[in-house]
């Protein structure tokens, strides 16, 4: 037992760790700091505002999901790597609200949080005028898989999928078989890809990956949209061609994705 949780702790920590620990992010401009409780846990998440919203009508929101470095109790870390660096640098193009959670440790998945998640949602729902039905989820490694799985797990809460550089998952540790962990899912008909492949059936999913990912294998992102495909069309892997881990660097740098992320669907 001690050597496969062992194992789990090595997993966790390789996946999403490209994305290094972070000082302390400073708040952004429009970047609020706060705390909700669930489940007699306190969690931090930050939410930022554009000004190119007009307060009057409903906007919509993106809800992004840091990766393993970002991981702690701070309240700040997740505002260093990922959306909101490519907000700053053109936030033209991002107007909306930006709900961005952190996840307390780096051993536990994004869905082990989904309570805490959907419950900052609907507060920031309720707070900031945010259109119930425009809300897009996106996120990067240990937020990608944490995107494909909440995406899945609850499609009626969103309007748009975009993992970047995510993972379906992966097997218990096989230590007799001397396999460096994660074992990672390969199989189309595991559970794991088939939940990914029903619960997205009916949302525009767009995932990106690097070819030359060392961290979370490409192959992984070609898995789950494969699977999603068979009952989704519209789902599409954008490979970014010699880029490593650090994907999402050109995938929220894209305006393309912005627009997409940010469409109003509700006329379809």
């Amino acid at each position: 037992m001690q050597q496969r949780f062992m194992a789990l702790v090595a997993v966790v920590m390789a996946v999403g760790s490209f994305a290094c620990a972070q000082p302390e992010a400073l708040p952004a401009p429009g970047v609020e700091l706060l705390t909700i409780d669930v489940d007699g846990r306190s969690y931090p998440y930050a939410v930022y505002r554009s000004p190119h919203l007009k307060p009057d009508e409903p906007a919509p929101m993106v809800v992004f999901l840091h990766g393993y470095g970002e991981c702690g109790t701070d309240g700040t870390k997740q505002l260093a790597v990922g959306l909101m660096p490519a907000i700053m640098l053109n936030n033209e193009r991002w107007p909306a609200v930006v709900l961005l959670p952190q996840k307390p440790d780096g051993e536990s998945q994004w869905e082990d949080h989904t309570d805490a998640v959907l419950a900052m949602m609907d507060a920031v729902v309720r707070t900031h005028n945010v259109d119930p039905q425009r809300i897009a989820l996106t996120g990067l490694s240990q937020g990608g898989h944490g995107s494909f799985v909440i995406g899945a797990r609850y499609p009626e809460r969103f309007c748009a999928v975009a993992p970047v550089c995510g993972y379906v998952g992966w097997h218990e540790y096989e230590p007799d078989q001397a396999r460096w962990p994660p074992n990672w899912v390969t199989d189309s008909e595991d559970p794991q890809v088939q939940e990914l492949a029903v619960g997205l059936a009916g949302l525009p999913v767009w995932a990106f990956h690097g070819d030359k990912d060392n961290v979370v294998p490409m192959s992984q992102t070609q898995l789950a949209v494969d699977a999603i495909k068979q009952d989704n069309a519209s789902a599409k892997l954008t490979v970014l061609e010699g880029v490593w881990h650090d994907a999402w660097i050109k995938a929220y740098a894209d305006p393309e994705l912005a627009a997409w992320l940010l469409k109003d669907r509700s006329a379809e």
